[in-house]
């Protein structure tokens, strides 16, 4: 009886080691489902806080400012006003040439080299958040563009940056010189993901900045 009893102990406690051991495994998963959730969020924030500032700077100051994200209008990879990997960057255009020089750098978010954040959408798929760049798209091969849906003055090609004009509007935009396109060309959206949620956040045709996130059970964008 006693041996029988110990032997039904031993096989309480393995099957109790078992349960324990996957709900610890599925707790670790979702506080990391969590936390890159979270991180994701935040560089949306950032992303939206960026855009911002360059409008109301370019509206304060009546001198256009140009932010980009994740490469410079010349394909470079960006850096902030010390060197540093840069994310996103805001410069005030003093010179007129639509480049990113350093000593007109007001802002940048610092690049966070991180496998649970990433350009792009991975759950929403083809599904554009709403008030996104009608005529924008990623680019059919590769990651240069994979972050944008802002294009040049006509509409040909994808672009990582946008610019704002002292009325507030947001512009496509070429370079040397700085030559800005009609009112509604700067709408488009960055977007980024934790692997498990997308978020966008889109410059509106006229310069309002909103923040979505992708319901993947309702299979739509929401704020």
């Amino acid at each position: 009886m006693g041996t029988r009893q110990q032997a039904f102990s031993i096989l309480e406690i393995v099957f109790t080691l078992s349960i324990v051991s996957v709900l610890s495994a599925v707790g670790v998963w979702s506080l990391t489902s969590t936390l890159a959730d979270t991180r994701a969020r935040s560089a949306a924030r950032s992303m939206a806080d960026l855009l911002v500032l360059a409008r109301g700077e370019a509206i304060r100051s009546g001198t256009p400012h140009l932010a980009f994200f994740g490469l410079d209008a010349a394909g470079a990879a960006l850096t902030g006003a010390g060197g540093q990997p840069a994310a996103g960057v805001v410069i005030r255009d003093d010179n007129g040439d639509g480049l990113v020089d350093p000593d007109e750098i007001i802002a940048a978010i610092p690049l966070e080299n991180s496998p649970t954040l990433a350009w792009g959408r991975a759950l929403a798929g083809p599904t554009a958040a709403p008030d996104d760049n009608p005529g924008g798209s990623f680019a059919s091969s590769g990651v240069d563009f994979l972050c944008c849906s802002f294009t040049l003055p006509d509409g040909s090609s994808p672009a990582r940056w946008v610019a704002f004009l002292p009325d507030g509007t947001p512009r496509a935009f070429t370079t040397l010189p700085f030559s800005a396109g009609d009112i509604a060309s700067g709408n488009g959206s960055i977007y980024l993901t934790s692997g498990s949620r997308d978020y966008a956040v889109v410059v509106a045709a006229l310069g309002g900045v909103r923040l979505h996130a992708w319901n993947d059970g309702a299979s739509a964008w929401t704020r």
